[in-house]
């Protein structure tokens, strides 16, 4: 038995749509009045015994009010050791 395909059924394209909701109110959120703020918000995330021996580079994401929306880690000397294990392992 053969299927027949309509003409409208080729023009349908499957989609997905993330989305993303959070539950914090903007006004609960850190406000950053300055980079005294936003070096005291930094220093929070970083583990005191070894800020002194592992280099890490975060990005703060904020709105327009300057309220954070969240913190990326980008980078990190210990981070990057694991991905080269990691590489050296597969290889």
């Amino acid at each position: 038995m053969e299927q027949t395909v309509s003409h409208l059924d080729l023009y349908k394209v499957a989609e997905i749509e993330v989305i993303y909701r959070t539950s914090v109110k903007a006004s609960e959120r850190p406000h950053l009045r300055g980079s005294q703020s936003a070096y005291n918000m930094l220093l929070q995330l970083w583990d005191p015994n070894k800020i002194e021996f592992v280099e890490e580079f975060k990005m703060l994401l904020l709105n327009r009010a300057n309220r954070i929306l969240g913190v990326v880690d980008l980078s990190s000397t210990e981070i990057e050791r694991l991905k080269r294990k990691r590489n050296n392992e597969n290889n």
